[in-house]
């Protein structure tokens, strides 16, 4: 994980200013290594990263949710939303069998209440699945109490089963979010062309084709 950042630096025309923890496995599976790289990263002998510009992303493991709040980093938390329903997010998130809404929301809740910190909410837009008015209610209504912020960024499927939003969807899910107070940024989805877009739904391997996730 350091490596990567140093790697970043040789080729980078600017300072690297934040780390986003994402997209080589779940990194609260891999815990200890992680806060060690992020502690590293953050430290003034180190490359002297604001912790508050770290950010630790999850597809929802709750307990490491736990012992993350219980520990209080000052590393920022992402979580990989995608639906705020368990029949809607279950087949786009199989760790909704291991760890169910309803206890990842409750986890979410104590890290919200011990940092004090507003929570990143990742948001893959996929039309005609979750970008409806009600699934913006439905956030709103999961996340009551609780101080987050919606990233919505397009589903890339090369396969061609999800679609990404119409600008329609998104205005109307942006404006339900807004009027629960619920902040939406728009997220860049580079690397479609590679199928290395965040949000993708392909998988591939060398010598081979893409196929579905």
């Amino acid at each position: 994980m350091l490596a990567q950042v140093h790697a970043v630096l040789r080729e980078a025309d600017h300072p690297v200013r934040g780390v986003l923890f994402l997209g080589m496995g779940e990194p609260l599976l891999n815990y200890d290594n992680v806060m060690a790289a992020a502690r590293i990263l953050s430290h003034p002998a180190g490359l002297a990263i604001s912790a508050d510009a770290i950010s630790i992303s999850t597809a929802g493991v709750a307990p490491a949710i736990r012992r993350f709040a219980a520990e209080k980093p000052r590393f920022r938390l992402m979580v990989s939303l995608a639906a705020p329903t368990r029949q809607m997010r279950l087949p786009l998130m199989p760790i909704e069998a291991r760890w169910p809404l309803e206890e990842l929301v409750a986890a979410v809740r104590d890290y919200a209440t011990t940092s004090r910190s507003r929570v990143t909410l990742a948001y893959v837009g996929i039309s005609g699945v979750n970008m409806s008015r009600q699934a913006a209610r439905d956030v709103a209504r999961l996340f009551a109490g609780i101080r987050v912020k919606v990233n919505l960024i397009d589903v890339n499927d090369s396969a061609g089963r999800y679609q990404p939003p119409t600008d329609a969807e998104v205005s109307e899910l942006r404006a339900e979010l807004s009027a629960h107070a619920i902040p939406v940024v728009r997220r860049y989805a580079g690397g479609r062309d590679i199928c290395a877009a965040c949000g993708t739904l392909a998988a591939t391997r060398q010598g081979g084709v893409v196929i579905g996730g």
